[in-house]
This record gives structure tokens, sequence and C-alpha cells, in this order.
């Protein structure tokens, strides 16, 4: 597991590693990273799900890191890069180094993301009822509305619409108690 304060570590790391390379680069979190780092919503995550350029620099990177850290190879991946349609999300900077942007979906995108991968298994469902609260959803057809506006519909499964309406139900039990 990869603590808040690991995962910016090693974001340093990374922006000095492209530094000494000459290159920049950017890196726009996901997932539980952003659940972690941003809204501290948890002390850990499993791996840091992103979008980044340049990709085989900053894959190169990623691997030199694991194996020195003793990291999962993994560890810094671009898997989510299938459900995120950069035409249809804002994106928030996180912090700028040297060499290195780090940014992140606003709060809708990231809601938006937790209910499309319809996940009952993971945190994802921990994580959408957070990020209903910090949204400030006060309806289901809100809820669709969002995912709507920030994931395409051929990306979208039945399950989806389902998990939506359990994690609504989930944050509207909180709410009352």
């Amino acid at each position: 597991m990869l603590t808040k304060g690991q995962i910016g570590q090693y974001l340093i790391e990374m922006n000095d590693r492209l530094a000494a390379q000459g290159a920049r680069g950017e890196v726009v979190l996901c997932g539980g990273a952003v659940m972690a780092l941003v809204y501290d919503a948890r002390p850990s995550t499993k791996d840091v799900d992103a979008l980044f350029a340049p990709t085989a620099v900053i894959r190169d990177i990623a691997k030199a890191m694991a194996e020195e850290h003793g990291l999962e190879q993994d560890w810094f991946n671009d898997a989510a890069k299938g459900f995120i349609d950069t035409s249809r999300m804002g994106f928030e900077d996180v912090v700028a180094f040297s060499h290195l942007r780090v940014r992140r979906p606003g709060d809708e995108e990231m809601l938006a993301l937790k209910l499309a991968s319809a996940r009952e298994d993971s945190m994802d469902a921990e994580d959408a009822v957070f990020l209903m609260g910090v949204v400030g959803v006060e309806s289901i057809e809100q809820v669709y509305g969002i995912i709507e506006r920030h994931i395409p519909a051929q990306r979208l499964t039945p399950m989806a619409s389902f998990f939506a309406q359990e994690m609504f139900a989930r944050y509207q039990a909180r709410q009352r108690g």
C-alpha cells in the first residue's frame, strides 16, 4: 500500500528524474491516489492510476523506481485511460514541480469515474459515497447527470446504473443517520 506521504515523495522523485533527463512531464492522477493525496479520505492506495505524458519516459522512470524501492511493477499505471475521455472532463492542478505537472479530475469527474467503475469489491463504493458528499448531490437524477456528462455512454455498463443507485442510497442513509 502507498501512503499519501509516499505518493508525494515518489512524485518529487519522478520530477527529479525527469529533470536529470532534461524532460518535462504531466501526470493526471485518478482513483485511490486522489482519494488519499487530495481528499485525505483514506490513508493509502494499492497503486497510482494516472494518465501521463511523455508515456514511454514516465513508464521507464516508474519501472526503475519500482525496482529501486521494491514496489509492485504496476505501482504507477495508466489502466484508467480506458475510462477517461479528456474531452468530457475538467482537470485541476494538484502541484507543479520544476519538470512535472500533477493534475487530477474535478470533483464531479472523480465521482463519475468511481460510479462508472461499478466495483463493489474495491474502495470505489466508499469513495463514491464520500465524493457524493463533496459534490453535494441531492437526487439520483443529479447523479445520473454527472455520469452522463463525464463518461461516454459506450463505456457504461448496466451494472454502473445499479451501482450508482446503491451508492446514492448509502449516501442518503449516511446523511440521515
